[in-house]
């Protein structure tokens, strides 16, 4: 009788050891289970940042505004399939009075906006006459999903000024650029673009150079443009590369005589850009006016 009491007991002991075990062996089994589920979880959505970058009158005193995509998502594709009155675009608004604009996928067909650090210009037929306060806002209607809908406006006063001087080279370029064949990295040649910013065609220009494929830009240039030789002008400043680019740490000293073709276009072909920084190379390069 004892020794059937002494087995019971043993049974039931082992059975909850085993139990235990049992209980044991199906953690891991858990853990293994949340750590796929965990993998499975879908990534993040990264959002675009629509912002107005600049403002400034073109030489007849037309308002143009640049635009930026901040990052760090992408612009849906729908901003320039679909067309409709409420797309994404430019609203202008002129001494605070709603003008109008134009939408993204007419001023950048190309989709230079698309892809973060892209920019594109919207040239509006708004002109400005004397000083008025010009207020740009971009995805007035919010179609686009952004990071930060709380920079999507600038407000400045502008003010038109009557053209003088002969060196009224602003404006949008193209270009091509070629290393010199010494080029401690090794020579390439690049297109390129140069929007070229000037007050009143006074002497003081400055400009953006943007990778044409994206609309980053690469390089911020500050200049001075005097006439001479004959009928064309000399542009002659300093190139310095933007931060998050290849050209970070480049610094040119540019040269280059602009003149006019049968069209009334500035062109050159004898631009020079000399490296300042010791780390990146000098070479040739020709622009033409779009």
């Amino acid at each position: 009788m004892k020794r059937s009491a002494l087995l019971m007991g043993l049974v039931v002991w082992s059975a909850a050891i085993l139990a235990t075990g049992t209980i044991f062996a199906q953690q891991p089994g858990k853990k293994e289970d949340a750590a796929i589920s965990e993998t499975k979880k879908p990534p993040v959505s990264r959002l675009p940042d629509l912002t107005i970058d600049n403002i400034y009158l073109t030489k007849d005193c037309r308002v143009a505004v640049v635009i930026k995509n901040l990052g760090p998502g992408i612009v849906p594709d729908e901003v320039w399939t679909v067309h409709t009155p409420k797309s994404a675009g430019v609203y202008l608004y002129k001494n605070g009075t709603g003008w109008g604009g134009g939408p993204i996928w007419n001023f950048d067909p190309a989709k230079h906006l698309k892809t973060p650090g892209g920019t594109a210009t919207y040239v509006s037929k708004l002109k400005v006459s004397g000083i008025q306060g010009i207020k740009a806002v971009v995805d007035l209607w919010k179609v686009v999903t952004e990071e930060n809908e709380g920079n999507n406006n600038l407000e400045l006063k502008l003010t038109c000024e009557a053209q003088t001087g002969p060196c009224c080279i602003a404006g949008k370029y193209k270009g091509i650029s070629v290393d010199d064949p010494a080029c401690p990295v090794g020579p390439e040649s690049a297109k390129f673009t140069l929007i070229l910013q000037q007050t009143n065609c006074g002497s003081g220009v400055l400009g953006d150079v943007l990778d044409p494929a994206t609309g980053t830009i690469t390089a911020k240039l500050k200049a001075t443009v005097i006439p001479g030789p004959g009928n064309c002008c000399t542009l002659v400043g300093r190139l310095k590369g933007m931060k998050g680019t290849e050209d970070a740490d480049c610094l040119h000293e540019i040269k280059a005589t602009l003149c006019k073709n049968a069209l009334g276009k500035w062109y050159a072909t004898d631009g020079t850009y000399h490296d300042l920084s010791g780390s990146c190379c000098s070479g040739t390069f020709k622009i033409e006016q779009e």
